[in-house]
């Protein structure tokens, strides 16, 4: 009769000791998902609308983009992501090679200048005199340029 209490007993803590890693598995997965599911709400969701487009014959671009922000942008201390994402966005739009092609980025909608009628001088002056808080310049060399609160 020891024998088969030994070969139950070792029976019982080989069954307990795979609850135990099942369960530990099961709340480590839950932490893991929890900890993703935190830094996704703190990640700066952004939408970008664009508002003005010029293009001239020889096809200089200007484009003016409002920026709808999850997060609250602080002009004085602009984050690295937020420049990066800004930058990856100014650097994706319609480019001639050899050309220039400027985006401008605002975060308020009504301070956004539609450019789209404008002469290439005039376009200029009012994306840059409306104060966007970023510009992205393609430059003719290829070159991506960006800007913090241009003048």
């Amino acid at each position: 009769m020891t024998k088969k209490i030994k070969h139950i007993f070792s029976s019982l803590i080989i069954v307990l000791f795979i609850i135990f890693a099942i369960a530990s598995n099961e709340e480590q997965t839950n932490s893991e998902n929890l900890s993703n599911q935190q830094q996704n709400n703190t990640e700066n969701k952004l939408i970008f609308e664009q508002v003005g487009y010029f293009k001239s014959n020889d096809n200089l671009r200007y484009f003016t983009f409002y920026v709808n922000s999850s997060q609250q942008i602080n002009i004085d201390s602009i984050s690295d992501d937020f420049l990066k994402k800004l930058e990856e966005h100014g650097s994706k739009q319609m480019n001639t090679q050899g050309r220039v092609t400027a985006s401008f980025y605002y975060l308020e909608k009504n301070n956004t200048p539609d450019i789209t009628t404008l002469n290439a001088q005039n376009a200029n002056d009012l994306a840059h005199e409306k104060k966007p808080i970023v510009s992205v310049w393609i430059m003719p060399t290829g070159k991506i340029n960006l800007i913090i609160k241009p003048e």
